[in-house]
């Protein structure tokens, strides 16, 4: 017994030296190696940016795992939208063709006026005829106006599961007219560009959201005439007179002009908002 372990001591010694005089050598050729770890690591990752005007998310890695496949969501014909619910619902919704099948990725979104979070996430089941898995709870609370930083692991009851990994969150983003506002009402503006055609019976509706000091929807209206007015009547004209925050348009001519609008208040004729959006008319076909 005692020679067979002098043996091994001197077997592992001599397996040390040999490794000692090639590789454990060279720090260079470790260190090569270790960047090439690095390097698999970052191509592995699968960073994702996706936005609506309600819900921003921005995370370093991102993938689904179902039925033995992995989703990343990278897809060309992917869309991605949200719910613009209220000020204290909304959602953010991603639904793509991956791996022969339709994927979908749905985060519910509330707040009670003072913070936001997730309370549902939901994603499809990786079959030919998709179904949800579910998972209910509660994620991401930040206060309103800040985003939540960090990591998301995320199991499906061991159907599926979701990765999000160096997030950065927020729901229930402020509009861009909000973005610099320190007072008042701010007018925002729906449809900064409008595309119409000289059709007969065509035409678009368009309308505007006033905002108040706290950029929160002013729901009721009442208090306030809406004025609209274009630049050039000879290209675009207003199909309807309206003090409303909505109005119908009807191209007259190809060209392009600017479409305005203001809001007064009703008890002291006070301007308190206004907006400007570009119009584009093109000729009918045939025409």
């Amino acid at each position: 017994m005692n020679g067979f372990r002098h043996t091994l001591a001197l077997s592992t010694i001599g397996l040390l030296a040999c490794v000692g005089d090639s590789a454990w050598e060279t720090p260079r050729d470790w260190s090569d190696w270790l960047r090439g770890a690095a390097t698999t690591d970052d191509a592995a990752a699968n960073p994702v940016d996706w936005s609506t005007p309600f819900v921003s998310l921005d995370a370093e890695d991102f993938r689904i795992a179902v039925d033995g496949r992995t989703f990343l969501g990278q897809t060309q014909d992917a869309s991605l939208q949200s719910d613009p619910g209220s000020r204290t619902y909304t959602t953010l919704e991603r639904i793509w063709m991956e791996n022969g099948v339709e994927m979908r990725l749905f985060i519910y979104f509330h707040s009670d006026g003072t913070d936001w979070w997730a309370s549902e996430i939901r994603i499809y089941d990786g079959q030919s005829y998709g179904d949800w898995l579910t998972a209910t709870g509660e994620w991401f609370r930040r206060p309103l106006g800040q985003s939540f930083t960090g990591d998301l692991d995320l199991a499906f009851d061991g159907r599926g599961s979701l990765t999000l990994h160096g997030v950065q969150l927020q729901a229930f983003v402020p509009p861009d007219a909000c973005r610099g506002q320190h007072a008042g009402y701010v007018m925002e503006i729906l449809y900064p560009t409008i595309e119409i055609t000289t059709a007969p019976n065509s035409g678009f509706g368009v309308g505007v959201q006033l905002r108040d000091e706290r950029c929160e929807a002013v729901l009721d209206t009442s208090n306030f005439v809406f004025g609209w007015s274009v630049d050039d009547p000879g290209i675009v004209q207003l199909a309807s007179d309206s003090e409303s925050s909505r109005v119908d348009l009807r191209g007259v001519n190809a060209g392009e002009t600017k479409l305005h609008v203001s809001a007064e208040r009703r008890s002291d004729g006070v301007m308190v908002a206004q907006g400007t959006m570009d119009v584009i008319v093109t000729s009918a076909p045939g025409k």
